[in-house]
């Protein structure tokens, strides 16, 4: 990994903190390795706004709404408990749920958890 690419890796990550994502992380790569994660199976977790369907007609807003998406390696988080899927659904969970409802925001929000694995994974 040359410099310019590890730089950028480590902006994505300084990003992540400060976008309070529960985990941030840069791959380091020996000398002639893969940055990219390929195969390496990721948890990915999206945090879903839906509106209330009432709402949704009233208001002309989409039913839903991706708010945020970001994946963790899963040899990362193995061994800790607060990276298990059901610790990181529950943490976003308390962190967005009294905010989005001060805003007032027509319905709930949703963590979806899934498992991919791809050839490559860009930062």
């Amino acid at each position: 990994m040359d410099d310019r690419t590890q730089n950028i890796g480590i902006m994505v990550a300084f990003a992540a903190c400060i976008l309070e994502f529960p985990v941030a992380y840069v791959p380091m790569v020996e000398k002639g390795g893969d940055p990219f994660l390929a195969g390496v199976p990721l948890d990915v977790y999206e945090c879903i706004l839906e509106v209330d369907a009432s709402a949704g007609l009233q208001t002309g807003l989409p039913d839903r709404h991706i708010m945020l998406k970001f994946s963790c390696p899963q040899p990362v988080r193995l061994g800790l408990h607060h990276l298990d899927p059901e610790a990181i659904a529950s943490d976003l969970t308390q962190r967005f749920e009294k905010r989005i409802g001060e805003a007032g925001f027509p319905g709930r929000m949703v963590v979806r958890h899934l498992t991919e694995t791809s050839d490559r994974v860009a930062l």
